[in-house]
């Protein structure tokens, strides 16, 4: 069965002047690695270290609602590798990185010029620059449900679901609503959220974007009463975890 989506382009919102937060390149968890082998998936530019460290750092925290009891860091230790081994997944992580960075900037990263800007000449360069990778998450996504063998695979879905979370932050409910009624057919197909992978965590992953988004937007869930763990418990929101705010 051919599954498509279509996508529309949309430039994520501008964050207002009372938004604006430092958020410098922090050094002290791994920030500023060098891949001298360029080994992750699609096409590298010079900014791509900076971004990924600041997902790692600031985004792929310790968070409860997805570690569950007696686990820390499980969107660093079994997303992060999902991550990297598909392009599609990988370009919507470049995405949210990219829009979380701009979000939590402030006049005082300007001081060190294209440095602070992650060597982009100004910060509308930067802003507009979000197009070309929210076209090159969805041409990613798109070459993946167009391939029979990866259109639901854990990293097809988990990438649908993040894109979905971008809307939800940065984009329009619109957008959103499309990407979770594709990201719905495509559980429908592989068998529900329990079917998912990595030992519960993409159904977490899941769950967790459609409560938050939910919760932000006024919309309806997509997965009504579905929990973290399927089990009956109560699932709350957590908006400032989930948009990364510091």
């Amino acid at each position: 069965m051919q599954m498509q989506m279509q996508m529309q382009m949309q430039m994520a919102r501008r964050p207002g002047p009372g938004a604006l937060h430092s958020c410098p390149i922090d050094y002290r968890l791994g920030a500023g690695r060098v891949d001298p082998f360029r080994s992750s998936p699609g096409p590298w530019r010079p900014y791509v270290p900076a971004l990924t460290d600041h997902y790692i750092v600031h985004m792929a925290q310790d968070i409860a609602e997805l570690d569950g009891p007696g686990h820390a860091g499980l969107l660093r230790t079994r997303w992060y590798p999902l991550v990297l081994s598909h392009a599609a997944t990988f370009a919507v992580v470049l995405l949210l990185a990219a829009a979380n960075h701009i979000t939590n900037l402030t006049p005082l990263s300007f001081a060190g010029g294209r440095d602070g800007l992650l060597g982009f000449a100004s910060l509308d360069a930067y802003r507009q620059h979000l197009a070309h990778l929210k076209h090159a998450s969805i041409a990613a996504i798109d070459a993946a449900l167009s391939d029979p063998r990866r259109r639901l695979s854990d990293a097809a879905i988990g990438a649908v679901a993040k894109m979905a979370s971008f809307e939800a932050m940065h984009g329009d409910v619109a957008s959103y609503r499309m990407h979770m009624r594709g990201l719905r057919l495509m559980l429908d197909l592989r068998g529900g959220l329990g079917a998912l992978g990595l030992g519960g965590l993409l159904r977490r992953i899941v769950v967790w974007i459609d409560l938050n988004a939910s919760f932000l937007l006024g919309v309806e869930r997509y997965f009504p009463g579905q929990t973290f763990t399927g089990e009956d418990e109560v699932a709350e929101p957590n908006p400032a975890r989930f948009i990364a705010i510091r």
